[in-house]
């Protein structure tokens, strides 16, 4: 596994399991051999993916995501966070 500067490496994947399409942009060059494909993030299952690439890309993963789509909304934020110090402090009740 290597990582190079200024470059991002992007992986097509293909959940085997679920069938789901998705893309991985990483700094590292070998990136699905260590993680196994990584974890889908629609069904959850480790492996099994079908991987494409690595495609180097010349911009940074801020200018890919989201690259020229256009912004339709902003989404309401949770009050606090379910994990860490922020779900220690209690919510307001919702009514």
């Amino acid at each position: 596994m290597t990582e190079r500067e200024g470059e991002t490496f992007e992986y097509r994947i293909k959940c085997m399991n679920c069938g789901l399409h998705y893309t991985v942009l990483s700094w590292v060059d070998g990136w699905h051999t260590d993680k196994d494909g990584g974890y889908c993030p629609e069904c959850g299952r480790k492996g099994g993916k079908m991987v494409s690439g690595p495609v180097a890309r010349e911009e940074f993963i801020f200018q890919l995501v989201p690259g020229d789509a256009p912004l339709t909304e902003m989404t309401k934020s949770e009050s606090s966070s379910p994990f860490g110090l922020g779900s220690m402090i209690p919510r307001p009740e919702e009514g």
